[in-house]
């Protein structure tokens, strides 16, 4: 395998871990927030 083509799987990969970590940072950033509203109300 070349060096090219070891790159270009590479820099998949991290763009992959990089969209399934994110998403889930944000959700349970926007879970917490909704508890927290949902605690206050009552």
């Amino acid at each position: 395998m070349d060096w090219i083509t070891m790159s270009v799987e590479i820099v998949g990969l991290i763009i992959l871990v990089i969209w399934t970590f994110i998403p889930i940072q944000e959700f349970k950033a926007i879970f917490a927030r909704l508890r927290s509203q949902h605690r206050e109300s009552e």
